[in-house]
């Protein structure tokens, strides 16, 4: 054939011809195509009319069973919920009768709603259902027994025994045990109702008291002929059925008004019918078809569409599963006869065969007419062409034609082919000279790409409308985004609160056309947030006009790192320096507290009323002195006395300390490691410690029972910067401090340990507690650190370098305070301290003269230098300081012994003039062995 057509054209056929037979071919072609393809967009257009009709009717009657199996499933969560939280009372089935009468009022599409307990017995409320009359049912003692059925009047009255089933057990029942096996919502498989006018299914939930244990079994039963109602109301074209089919093949409902069991005969019972076994031959065929398709109905998993026919009419079907209908696993089928949609396109076509013959018959003349007036003018033109394609330049065309247009036709193709010539040479020229440029463009590009490559820094160039040009190596390994990545599309890089500026500034930089340097943040790919210096400048073109932007961000995390640490470092010095001073005042005014409650004890007989007061006094005198020494800590303004000593005995000492002060709702529990290591450590603080965490931990608790845990046991920390505790490599106790409380707010979980930061109400805090921590910890080496639980609480986890040395066990001195008849000397600026002071020395048997100025006592010194054998003076006076003091008298009496008493706990001797060192408050016991271990040696 192919050879045919060749020898054809090969042999010199009239130029008309040759235009008349391929367009004349090409318009029968395309009529008879558009006729061809407007026959199958019309089937195309059935099908999807009908696929859309399909899925809107499935679309429906899956929400309508989502919406009518959604009610069960509701009324059995809220009815575990009463039981559960006691608003129903398990184990009384009166009560519990008629709260379930009351809900089957409510909801008409169920017919039963039911309670079996962990004992056997059953409660159970419902309606049949074709009278629509109400009925209860019990077992004896709600245990397991004789089951009873009641008709009840509208009142919940008995009426009448209906039956009586003896030896019942709802634990026996497969609603019962599916639920208590699969833990949660469950579904029981449909079933036929005892009396044989419906089917219906149960929606089973297993209930559990607050301790997870369990307490029964709640089920609902609905009516299965509510569906095939909802379905008979569906309009699916003119023909159209509609059925539900569970995975073994049996009816659930059909659009046909057909009840999905047998009829039985008299002395049997009814079943379940199959979807082939329908009555209704357009249900019983497509559940065929089906079948051949399907051998398992398991299988189906997504919607399958496909057709089949009925004495030679197609049938268009769609099975859709049912995905989201409370764990069920029914399959929805539609059914439409491509009838109700075919006869209009059927008369459409014909009409459309008829204009395609005239078209044809039409464009054939037509064609005839135009290939006789224009095939010989084109002929010559042809030549032309093929003279020029030859290189023949100087061979023009002749004018002979009598037609305008091709006249002028002819003289423009003349007049064309000799400026190609020209063009053709100057061509030759520029592209010589455009090569030349573009391999010194291509070197320029490849000079600039390694300059950027080699720029530490991220680099970013953008175009015109924002996107990403370029992105240099760096770029991708700060933010971790590639180029290709982010191919016409704006880096999401800027956060939330820096778009507002960034806009701003890009703004700007646009306006003025100067560059742009500015401190702000960006995030990289996995949303980290970074520090950047942002540097920026307009790329210009050679006309001078914006093309893009190219931007410089400079990481400067370490940077602002390094300021914050400064910045916190200055605070803590103030802090520290404001904590000293008020410490001082403080110890001052409990010395003189403490001081004459001690004297007071002395002189009041243990039967006295009054002893107990001052015992309280003294009580809370020590404890104010404890929160000075938390400042003092804090403020590092106090000597740290290490000794090798356990953590663990300090941690059971403490929590009976705790039982006392903590609520009694709270449970206290420790665990202590039997091999735990020896730390170097003041027990006292370690006790601060531990009571500062506990108490903390209790104001975080804020239900009827919580639970604060302290553990004790040995680490070991083998890589050197630890992530967690940013500990050194070696052995740590590691001390953890736990509760169930409300946690900490991830956003301010950075700043607890900051000196005054609280977010307690007043009276509950002064946000010292954590920092006091913090200092106490810091002084002893070691590392602390918070995280929240992954259920409700917060972990407090403190590190104590371990120490190979073995522990000291302290004994308590209860000796009584010794005494002397020395003579002394007491410079102190408090008048009440030094008449305290003056009182006590007495009672202990010493000669005593005070003084409130320090210029006083050494013009006396002056007079005197032997009468006195030991002064006694204060650290902090306004005349001078005691060191001062100590050095003067040195000048006077290099012999006298001198003791100074300070407030800040802090013993700096710098000078030899001072023989020793007492912190206030000093107790009476402290100050008697002070004064004889200086006066004996």
């Amino acid at each position: 054939m192919l050879n045919s057509v060749k020898n054809i054209f090969a042999r010199a056929v009239p130029l008309t011809i040759a235009i008349i037979i391929p367009f004349t071919f090409l318009t029968v072609l395309i009529v008879g195509l558009v006729g061809y393809l407007s026959f199958i967009n019309s089937k195309n257009a059935v099908n999807d009319v009908a696929h859309a009709l399909r899925n809107e009717i499935a679309t429906r009657i899956e929400n309508h069973l989502e919406t009518f199996l959604n009610a069960p499933r509701k009324i059995n969560t809220l009815n575990s919920n009463v039981l559960k939280n006691g608003l129903l009372n398990v184990n009384d089935p009166a009560g519990i009768e008629y709260y379930f009468r009351g809900q089957l009022l409510v909801y008409d599409s169920v017919s039963s709603i039911y309670f079996g307990n962990t004992y056997g017995g059953l409660v159970n409320c419902g309606r049949e259902g074709i009278t629509d009359s109400q009925y209860v049912i019990l077992t004896d003692d709600f245990r397991k027994g004789t089951l009873k059925k009641y008709a009840i009047d509208a009142d919940g009255n008995r009426t009448s025994l209906i039956v009586a089933i003896p030896e019942f057990d709802a634990r026996t029942r497969d609603w019962y045990k599916g639920a208590v096996r699969e833990g949660t919502n469950t579904w029981s498989k449909p079933y036929i109702l005892f009396t044989g006018q419906d089917m219906a299914i149960a929606a089973s939930r297993p209930v559990y008291n607050k301790e997870h244990q369990l307490l029964g079994v709640v089920s609902v039963d609905i009516f299965l002929s509510q569906i095939s109602n909802f379905l008979q109301n569906l309009a699916i074209g003119h023909h159209g059925q509609a059925f539900i089919i569970d995975r073994s093949g049996k009816l659930i409902a059909a659009s046909s008004g057909e009840k999905p069991l047998t009829v039985p005969a008299v002395g049997q019972k009814p079943r379940r019918l199959n979807g082939t076994e329908s009555l209704n031959p357009t249900i019983k065929y497509a559940n065929e078809s089906l079948r051949k398709r399907f051998t398992d109905y398991n299988l189906i998993t997504s919607t399958e569409n496909f057709d089949f026919e009925i004495k030679g009419e197609r049938q268009l079907v769609q099975i859709t599963p049912l995905t989201n209908a409370n764990g069920l696993t029914w399959l929805i089928g539609v059914v439409i006869p491509e009838a109700d949609f075919m006869a209009q396109i059927t008369r459409n076509n014909r009409t459309t065969i008829f204009l395609s013959l005239c078209a044809i018959i039409f464009s054939t003349l037509f064609i005839f007419f135009i290939a006789q007036r224009i095939a010989l003018p084109i002929l010559q033109l042809s030549n032309g062409a093929l003279n020029i394609a030859r290189g023949e330049w100087g061979n023009a065309i002749q004018d002979k034609n009598q037609f305008v247009e091709i006249s002028t036709l002819t003289n423009s193709f003349n007049t064309m082919s000799s400026q190609l010539q020209d063009m053709l040479s100057k061509l030759n020229h520029e592209i010589t000279g455009r090569k030349l440029v573009e391999t010194e463009l291509r070197d320029s590009k490849e000079k600039l790409i390694a300059i950027l490559q080699a720029i530490p820094d991220p680099l970013v160039v953008y175009d015109s409308s924002g996107f990403p040009l370029y992105l240099n190596p760096s770029f991708t390994e700060v933010f971790g985004w590639t180029l290709e990545e982010l191919e016409k599309t704006r880096i999401p890089f800027v956060p939330e609160e820096e778009k507002n500026i960034t806009e701003s500034k890009i703004k700007e930089i646009f306006k003025t056309g100067q560059p742009l340097q500015m401190e702000t943040a960006r995030l990289t790919r996995q949303g980290e947030t970074i520090p950047v210096h942002l540097s920026a400048a307009i790329v210009r073109n050679f006309s001078e006009k914006h093309t893009g932007l190219v931007v410089i961000l400079t990481d400067i995390s370490e940077r602002k790192q390094m300021e914050e640490e400064l910045r916190h470092a200055h605070k803590m010095e103030s802090i520290g320096t404001l904590t000293g001073g008020i410490a001082h005042d403080f110890n001052n005014i409990l010395s003189i507290i403490l001081g004459n409650c001690e004297l007071a004890l002395e002189s009041v007989s243990h039967n006295n009323p009054a002893r107990r007061h001052f015992e309280e006094i003294n009580h809370a005198s020590q404890r104010a002195s404890g929160i000075v020494k938390q400042l003092l800590s804090f403020s590092r303004k106090t000597n740290q006395h290490h000794i090798p000593i356990k953590i663990g005995p300090v941690v059971c000492e403490t929590l009976k300390l705790l039982r006392a002060t903590i609520p009694t709702t709270i449970e206290l529990r420790k665990k202590i490691c039997e091999n735990e290591k020896t730390v170097l450590a003041d027990p006292v603080q370690i006790n601060q410690i531990i009571m500062n965490l506990c108490i903390n931990s209790s104001h975080e608790i804020d239900h009827e029972r919580g639970v604060i845990e302290i553990s004790v046991d040995t680490v070991t920390c083998a890589d050197k910067g630890n992530e967690s505790n940013h500990s050194l490599p070696g052995n740590y106790v590691r001390l953890t401090v736990s509760d169930n409380g409300q946690g900490i707010d991830p956003k301010i979980i950075d700043r607890v340990f900051d000196p005054y930061f609280t977010t307690k109400e007043i009276g509950k805090g002064s946000g010292m507690g954590l920092a006091v921590v913090h200092g106490i910890v810091k002084n002893h080496g070691g590392t602390v650190s918070v995280r929240n639980r992954s259920d409700n609480g917060v972990i407090f986890t403190i590190l104590f370098p371990a120490t190979n040395q073995p522990h000291e066990i302290t004994a308590i001195n209860n000796k009584t305070p010794r005494t002397g008849n020395e003579k002394i000397l007491v410079v102190d600026d408090e008048e009440l301290i030094v008449s305290m002071t003056t009182q006590m020395l007495r009672r202990l048997g010493y000669s005593v003269h005070g003084t409130t100025s320090p210029q006083e006592a050494l013009q006396l010194l002056q007079i005197e230098s032997n009468h006195f054998d030991l002064v006694i003076s204060d650290m902090t006076m306004p005349e001078m300081t005691g060191i001062s003091f100590a050095e003067k008298l040195q000048t006077i009496n290099p012999d006298i012994p001198v003791i100074i008493c300070t407030g800040h706990n802090q013993h700096r001797n710098t000078t030899n003039a001072v023989t020793a060192f007492l912190s206030k408050p000093i107790p009476m016991h402290d100050l008697a062995k002070t004064l004889r271990s200086v006066l004996d040696s």
